[in-house]
C-alpha cells in the first residue's frame, strides 16, 4: 500500500506503506514508486524514510523471515509518532547480528510509537543503554512483540532503555535473554529494561536477562524502573543479578525487579530470580 501519491511530497497523517522484502534495503533519495521495486521491493528502512507522523507500516501478507540489520550495520531509526505491524513474533523477526541496535526511537516528549506482532533481537551496544532499543521523548506501546538477546557492556538496559520522558506498555509480549555485563566503573542496571519513565506489562514475560558487574554494582536483572510500574499477570522469571562481592562495592540487587517508584503488582509470578 504506497498512499495516493508515488512521488515523495508532503506525506499525509496516517497514510499506509507496505513492506514488500525482508532485505534491509537502503534509502536511496528516489521516489516511492523507483524505491518499491528497487533492491527487490520497499524495505522497512525505506518505508520509515516516506513515514510520516500518523503513518501506519504494515508487512505484505505471507511476507516472513529475518531481516538482517547487519547488512547495513546501522539502527533503524524512528523519529516520529507511527504504527508498524509485523505477521507475527515468530514471521517477522528484525536481527541485529550484534552489529548495532534494532531501533533507536527520537521523540518531543509527545510521540507514540506502537509496534506490534515481530521480534527484535541481538541487539549491541558497547558502554552504551539499550541493547536493542533505546528510546527518548516517546511513548512505546509493545503488542506481541518479543524483546531479546540484547546486549549492553558497561551500560543500561540490555533490551530496552527509556529516558524519563518516555514511557513503556507491553501486552502479551516477551523481553528475555537480554544481559549486561561490565568489569566495573560504573553500575550495569537493568538487563531486560532500564527505564526512567513508567513501564506498565500485561500478560508479559521477562525471563532469562540478567546484569554482571565484576568491579561495581549491578542491579536489576529483569527490571530497572524509577518511574511507577504496574504488571498484570504475565511473569518475572529467572533473571539475574551478579556482582563480585571481592570488588568491595558487593552489590547485586533486585534480580527480578529493581523499582524506586510506585509498584502495583496484580496476578503476577515473580519466581526463582
Amino acid at each position: 500500500i504506497f498512499g495516493s501519491a508515488l512521488d515523495l511530497g508532503a506525506v499525509e497523517q496516517g497514510e499506509a506503506f507496505e513492506v514488500t522484502t525482508m532485505l534491509d534495503d537502503s534509502f536511496d533519495g528516489l521516489t516511492l514508486a523507483q524505491e518499491a521495486v528497487d533492491g527487490g521491493g520497499l524495505s522497512l528502512r525505506e518505508a520509515l524514510a516516506f513515514a510520516g507522523d500518523g503513518a501506519v507500516i504494515t508487512f505484505q501478507q505471507g511476507l516472513t523471515g529475518v531481516m538482517d540489520l547487519s547488512t547495513l550495520g546501522t539502527a533503524l531509526t524512528i523519529d516520529k509518532s507511527l504504527t508498524i505491524i509485523g505477521n507475527g513474533a515468530a514471521q517477522t523477526i528484525l536481527d541485529a547480528n550484534d552489529a548495532s541496535r534494532v531501533l533507536e526511537i527520537t521523540g518531543d516528549g509527545s510521540d507514540q510509537v506502537s509496534l506490534q506482532n515481530m521480534t527484535l533481537r541481538d541487539g549491541s551496544a558497547a558502554i552504551m543503554d539499550g541493547g536493542n532499543v533505546h528510546v527518548t521523548g516517546t511513548d512505546l506501546s509493545l503488542t506481541n512483540v518479543t524483546i531479546s538477546l540484547g546486549y549492553v557492556s558497561g551500560g543500561r538496559g540490555g533490551g530496552l532503555y527509556l529516558n524519563a520522558a518516555s514511557s513503556l506498555t507491553a501486552t502479551g509480549s516477551g523481553i528475555s535473554d537480554n544481559s549486561i555485563y561490565s568489569n566495573g566503573g560504573a553500575p550495569t542496571l537493568g538487563g531486560g529494561v532500564f527505564s526512567l519513565g513508567d513501564v506498565t506489562l500485561v500478560d508479559t514475560t521477562v525471563s532469562g536477562n540478567s546484569v554482571e558487574n565484576r568491579g561495581d554494582e549491578a542491579i536489576g536483572g529483569g527490571l530497572h524502573v524509577s518511574g511507577a510500574l504496574s504488571i498484570t499477570g504475565g511473569s518475572v522469571t529467572n533473571n539475574e543479578a551478579g556482582a563480585n562481592a571481592g570488588s568491595g562495592f558487593g552489590a547485586a540487587k533486585g534480580a527480578g525487579v529493581y523499582a524506586t517508584g510506585t509498584v502495583t503488582l496484580n496476578g503476577t509470578a515473580i519466581t526463582n530470580n
